[in-house]
């Protein structure tokens, strides 16, 4: 019997450039996040300081006796290792350089002082007492490990950014960004939040109300409704932020349904996918159906300002006629 060649896969165009786009943006936010953090800025401004001036004898500080003698002994200035409740009264901005040395993120920062009074005062002793069992664990400290390691949490945090603007964080990075364009070119007169019941569940919705009587509404299902003033649904807006290319057909049969409760309530409904992932069967699907009006490569809206400013021209301009 003859061996079966297998052929090879056929290459996904739309996917490949789809992903092409989020990981080029991806890239674009490191760069920019690093950046802003500005790290030599931080390591010259540690360097600066005179760390003899301070009063590292408080017992309020966190730091073991062990530790501080392994420091002493690698010849290590102390503040370039431990954090001082007077150095972040006169330079808050060094509490990024004390608390990524000590691989915390900032939500965990922020966990590790909820009920504080002195909120400098317990950074400080929080970051110290983690930086004393790296320490005592390791007794080959050394600054520069240290310092690779805060690029390693630098790097996890901003990681951490972009996987929630693609996933779970999309639908609300679109919302911000509708309602702070409605607020800049003051299309807006009233923007309010509601919790409502939805079967077990409380939901938070929020609506924005536009000077030409319309509202957006932020809820689910779809992600967002568009309403003009005599409450008519005229624009149903999903989002799907996740790159997952096995969940692509998925996320768009979710979609479908909402759309298709879109489309019985006004068949003239504007419809608009945004999603991060497209496929070529998620494509020729959408074709078929013939459910969707226009689609948008979600990445681009998010991270390309000419693309967003298009986008959002024709939301407002075309669809919602408020411009």
């Amino acid at each position: 019997m003859a061996k079966q060649i297998k052929q090879p896969i056929a290459p996904d165009k739309v996917l490949r450039a789809a992903l092409e786009k989020a990981y080029a943006a991806r890239a674009k936010l490191f760069y920019t996040q690093v950046k802003a953090l500005n790290l030599d800025a931080l390591l010259a401004k540690v360097k600066a300081v005179d760390g003899t001036a301070l009063d590292w004898k408080r017992t309020d500080l966190g730091i073991s006796a062990v530790a501080r003698q392994t420091i002493e002994g690698a010849s290590i200035p102390l503040h370039h290792v431990f954090a001082h409740p007077c150095l972040l009264d006169s330079q808050r901005d060094l509490l990024d350089y004390y608390r990524n040395l000590a691989a915390l993120s900032q939500k965990g920062l922020g966990q590790l002082l909820q009920g504080s009074t002195n909120r400098n005062v317990a950074a400080c002793r929080a970051i110290n007492q983690i930086l004393c069992e790296i320490i005592e664990a390791n007794p080959a400290f050394s600054l520069s490990a240290a310092r690779d390691v805060m690029l390693a949490e630098i790097g996890t945090e901003i990681q951490g950014s972009w996987v929630n603007l693609i996933g779970v964080g999309a639908s609300r990075a679109v919302a911000e960004m509708l309602r702070d364009y409605a607020a800049a070119h003051r299309l807006s007169t009233k923007v309010e939040q509601t919790t409502v019941r939805k079967g077990t569940k409380n939901v938070t919705v929020l609506t924005i109300h536009l000077k030409n009587r319309w509202k957006i509404v932020f809820s689910a299902e779809p992600d967002v409704a568009i309403f003009d003033d005599n409450n008519v649904l005229q624009s149903a807006i999903e989002i799907k932020g996740s790159m997952d290319k096995a969940g692509a057909q998925t996320r768009y049969g979710e979609a479908k349904k909402s759309f298709g409760k879109a489309l019985a309530m006004n068949p003239r409904c504007e419809t608009i996918y945004l999603a991060s992932c497209f496929t070529e069967a998620v494509q020729e699907q959408i074709k078929a159906d013939g459910q969707v009006r226009k689609i948008f490569n979600l990445v681009d809206i998010l991270e390309d300002a000419s693309k967003r400013r298009k986008f959002l021209h024709e939301l407002f301009g075309y669809v919602i006629r408020v411009q």
